[in-house]
């Protein structure tokens, strides 16, 4: 059963693995594959990580097998061999664990409120040293192996207030951030993700981050990311100033064109559908087209009505079968499906001067009626000057020239894309004449070594 537009396996390539099990049963729910395959990579994924709980329930699952039945034993022992271990690891940290679960923890309150808390503090009152900090990092990985995301995100607050080590440091945050998605909580993962990427890009040095480093950082944030922001209050737009920012931009088009899709998508659920700005997204269908990037396209570079009409049809199937739109809820897709019509309508109106409401009610798919409605809150949105003429069943439509505010933020947006594109085209000449730079050097090299063997062959 051939999924066409399904991203999972390139979007998962990015991803941590704890990431990938809300996808997959988000993929079970929707009858994507065949529940077997998807539960069998499900194991297989789980077999790499700590939650041996969660892959019995879903070795039973697979195998039709009650509560009472034994699993097997490399699962049985996995789980023997992972209890001894947390008590090992518990035990390493145990002075911090007293701190932050026992009695202790209003102390620890107060202690924070007071400023004291710091390794010298802790150290002179309670014993606590740079090796039970190193062991707390370790304790909260552990916890993170195991599922137990809300552990593992305190202790990392924890470590992070005291650790000195920056590469520590960093780990930690990607850390939180994935227990911060998993845990859904969507707010405080936003705030990690503007962290991460602040390091990426004013901190890289410290990491000893070369380019290459940064662009697979830079990947992985962009793939992240899909978690949080349209679970967001305005995340849309937030999504768009961070993708279509300049190196990011460029990381899409070298490495990951798919996520065009959740750009136009941005595009469509915030409103802001500038031509030129799609126009230099290069949503071609060399690298990448789906219906949705396709509609895009359609749209706003080819202004080919029909073809958007033909692509608005696979629109809703595309989007419920999409983990990171379909599980934002159902008022979502509405407003989408919804802006998809809205920004037909609206660029028909740009470009004709009347428009007959029968011919929009089949463009829109909807009864003369609800088209009439659609295209009143249409004009009162967008502020349009046109008036509906009952006799003839038309919209009369009057141009108005763009206000210079507009023009000025628009041509701003445009050139910040297209300086983009113009960094990305030097990027790649650069590469290409190096690559031919080292080409003719290794040929000359070539030469030069036959050269000698003649020599050597002729004073023999």
């Amino acid at each position: 059963m051939a999924q066409p537009y399904d991203l999972t396996s390139k979007i998962g390539e990015y991803l941590d693995l704890h990431l990938m099990f809300p996808i997959l049963t988000f993929m079970e729910s929707q009858n994507m594959y065949p529940i077997e395959q998807l539960q069998q990579g499900k194991l297989e994924l789980l077999s790499k990580t700590n939650m041996v709980d969660y892959a019995g329930d879903v070795y039973r699952s697979l195998h039709n097998l009650n509560e009472e039945d034994p699993l097997p034993d490399d699962m049985t022992q996995k789980k023997t061999a992972l209890l001894e271990k947390l008590e090992e690891v518990h035990q390493k940290c145990s002075k911090f664990i007293t701190l932050l679960e026992g009695e202790d923890k209003q102390k620890l309150d107060n202690i924070k409120k007071n400023d004291h808390f710091n390794l010298q503090y802790l150290s002179e009152n309670y014993q606590i040293t740079k090796e039970d900090v190193d062991a707390l990092y370790v304790y909260a990985k552990f916890q993170y192996e195991c599922g137990i995301y809300d552990a593992a995100t305190e202790c990392l607050e924890q470590f992070r207030l005291l650790n000195t080590d920056q590469t520590k440091d960093y780990m930690a945050l990607w850390g939180k951030l994935a227990s911060e998605i998993l845990m859904s909580n969507w707010e405080q993962a936003e705030i990690e993700i503007v962290k991460i990427q602040k390091i990426i890009e004013e901190d890289s040095l410290k990491f000893s981050m070369n380019p290459l480093k940064q662009l697979q950082h830079r990947l992985w944030l962009l793939h992240w990311s899909l978690f949080v922001y349209f679970k967001r209050p305005q995340g849309a737009s937030t999504l768009l100033d961070f993708f279509l920012s300049e190196r990011y931009l460029r990381a899409i088009e070298f490495k990951a064109p798919w996520l065009l899709r959740y750009i136009a998508i941005a595009l469509i659920v915030s409103k802001q559908k500038q031509q030129d700005i799609v126009k230099q997204l290069k949503l071609d269908t060399i690298n990448y087209s789906d219906p949705i990037t396709e509609f895009v396209r359609f749209l706003y570079v080819k202004y080919d009505f029909k073809g958007a009409e033909r692509e608005l049809n696979k629109f809703e199937q595309v989007l419920k079968q999409d983990f990171f739109i379909a599980t934002v809820g159902d008022t979502f897709l509405t407003n989408i499906i919804n802006n998809t019509k809205f920004a037909i309508c609206e660029e028909y109106c740009k470009i004709h001067s009347t428009m007959d409401i029968t011919m929009m009610s089949k463009k829109l798919q909807l009864s003369e009626e609800e088209s009439e409605t659609w295209i009143v809150n249409l004009i009162r949105g967008a502020r349009l000057d046109a008036k509906i003429d009952t006799a003839k069943n038309r919209i009369i439509v009057t141009s108005q020239p763009q206000s210079v505010y507009q023009q000025v933020l628009d041509k701003t947006k445009i050139l910040t894309i297209r300086a983009t594109t113009v960094a990305s085209n030097i990027e790649r000449g650069k590469s290409y004449r190096n690559y031919q730079q080292q080409k003719l050097y290794q040929q000359q090299l070539k030469q030069q070594q036959q050269q000698q063997d003649e020599e050597e062959v002729d004073e023999e």
